[in-house]
């Protein structure tokens, strides 16, 4: 076992080595981020100019120029950029190209840097971009640093494109054509949509982000450094005489608050520091204590009715017969009376059923607004708790004053018994519903399990099918007592990729419950 004051040396030594990984840390963090503003720069400036070649490309047949010094392509993309190019440069002191493997212009011919960067977008043609870091001045660009990050964005072909770098027999126009062909011979022609044409490439010197990032690693290693030193001598002094008293709080939160006994500590403190640490904990505790029992209400009680709620409920690990009551219409309800009578309504419900509780011996949950559940210990006559239902709902449905209103309502009931499941119950009060009656037991609707799922599988090929456009009308014609045609009856199909076709008979009932029915 170590001794106390030997701990203290081992701990300043950890704290050290500590500050020392941190600031490594933060260097590679500083380094990377100074990297990533590059590069985000780059990225903005590209987007510039790709999308000043997208305005050029589709404007530029419209811009006409008497001006006999001006080059006959001075309106194109190619053209302009490079002039963009130039005063982007000279702006941001960083050099920046428009090149293509297949150039027509001797100075957009690619290094050995470029060539590499668009043959990468040629093998991976869902990338936009490309950087890396180079150590050295390998092509011996002009302005460039030893070290410099290079960046390029990909040019791919699109429509307008076409018109310069298309098939000549389909997509030039002829009188176009040979103006190209007399002024750069026969050079990018071919091109189709989606391919690479070409890329922005920028060399981004390195020096300056050096510099900032050392000046400020080099004013946080300084400030670590002085806050160690004194931060040590301090530690080494006031340790000692606060150990006690943090120990004793450790203890307390130890043996108490971490075993949830919120109790406060009683215990005195030697300093006014701790002393106020002891007040703040203590506070804490008795936060702690009234946030438990609020959390606790809000997880497990209906705000509404002070009843279990669904979350109580899906916790049950014990095997019920359980009763879901619906109330019938009860959003009709709220909509008509508001929504201040509708949770008026609300209450009442659950105050007949406390009272029902006591006589049968039931638990309720409120699981939702206008659904409650009832649990029993096992029942395994389906009568019994057909029976029991039917008591409890005609109490239930008779009727409600709230506020000088009177209201009628009606249940519904889905029933599982023999501790069946709480989904397949759902199931019978969907079912309950669906068939407008008052009670569905849960074993009386197992053949809709089937039927719910094959419903599904329509929904989901309906839906497949209408975003594949494949639901195709065909057209029945109609004839008079002469056998000739006097109209058309239009006729839905889905058509199956293998190019079975499919009678509505199978998906039209379906898709009119739905909204796809309007699609």
């Amino acid at each position: 076992m170590r001794s106390y004051k030997k701990e203290i040396y081992i701990t300043i030594i950890g704290a050290f080595i500590g500050i020392i990984l941190l600031l490594g840390i933060i260097d590679k963090l500083i380094y990377n981020f100074s990297i990533k503003q590059e590069i985000n720069k780059a990225k903005l400036i590209s987007d510039v100019v790709i999308d000043f070649r997208d305005y050029l490309s589709k404007v530029a047949s419209c811009v006409h120029s008497d001006c006999k010094t001006h080059s006959i392509f001075a309106c194109t993309p190619a053209y302009v950029v490079n002039k963009v190019s130039k005063t982007i440069r000279d702006k941001n002191h960083f050099l920046i190209r428009q090149v293509s493997d297949d150039y027509r212009n001797v100075h957009d011919k690619p290094n050995l840097i470029e060539l590499n960067a668009i043959n990468y977008f040629k093998k991976h043609l869902n990338y936009q971009e490309f950087y890396k870091i180079y150590t050295s001045n390998q092509e011996n660009l002009d302005s460039l640093d030893k070290k410099y990050i290079f960046y390029a964005r990909v040019l791919k072909i699109k429509p307008s494109c076409l018109k310069c770098h298309g098939d000549p027999k389909k997509d030039v126009p002829p009188q176009l054509y040979k103006v190209l062909i007399h002024q750069y011979g026969n050079k990018a022609f071919g091109y189709k949509i989606g391919e690479v044409r070409g890329i922005i490439a920028m060399y981004i010197p390195f020096k300056k982000v050096e510099n900032f990032f050392f000046n400020i690693m080099l004013f946080l290693v300084t400030i670590f450094i002085l806050v160690f030193i004194i931060g040590t001598l301090f530690f080494k002094r006031v340790t000692n005489n606060i150990y006690s008293d943090i120990e004793k709080i450790l203890l307390h939160l130890k043996n108490k608050i971490s075993k949830r006994k919120f109790l406060k500590i009683n215990k005195r403190m030697n300093y006014l520091e701790t002393q106020s640490l002891k007040d703040e904990v203590n506070v804490l505790v008795k936060e702690l204590k009234r946030n438990q029992k609020e959390l606790y209400g809000e997880l497990y009680f209906h705000s509404t009715t002070d009843l279990f709620n669904r979350n109580k409920f899906f916790q049950l690990d014990r095997k019920y017969s359980l009763i879901i009551l619906n109330i019938d219409k009860f959003r009709e309800i709220n909509n008509y009376f508001g929504i201040e009578i509708g949770d008026k309504l609300i209450i009442a419900v659950a105050n007949r059923l406390k009272k029902l509780k006591k006589e049968r011996k039931f638990k309720i949950y409120h699981i939702d607004i206008d659904e409650f559940v009832l649990l029993f210990p096992l029942i395994k006559n389906k009568n019994e708790l057909i029976n029991i239902t039917k008591d409890i709902i005609s109490i239930l449905e008779k009727d409600y004053k709230i506020d000088n209103n009177e209201i009628s309502i009606k249940f519904r009931a889905g029933i599982s018994f023999e501790d069946k499941s709480y989904l397949c119950a759902e199931m019978a009060l969907a079912v309950a519903k669906e068939e407008n009656r008052d009670i569905k037991v849960c074993e009386d609707v197992k053949s809709y399990s089937k039927k719910y799922e094959e419903h599904l599988k329509w929904l989901t090929k309906i839906k497949k099918t209408l975003k594949e456009n494949r639901i195709k009308p065909f057209y029945q014609p109609l004839v008079d007592k002469n056998r000739e045609i006097i109209k058309y009856e239009a006729l839905l199909r889905i058509i199956e990729k293998d190019g079975e076709v499919i009678s509505p008979f199978f998906f039209l009932d379906i898709a009119k419950k739905t909204r796809y029915y309007l699609d």
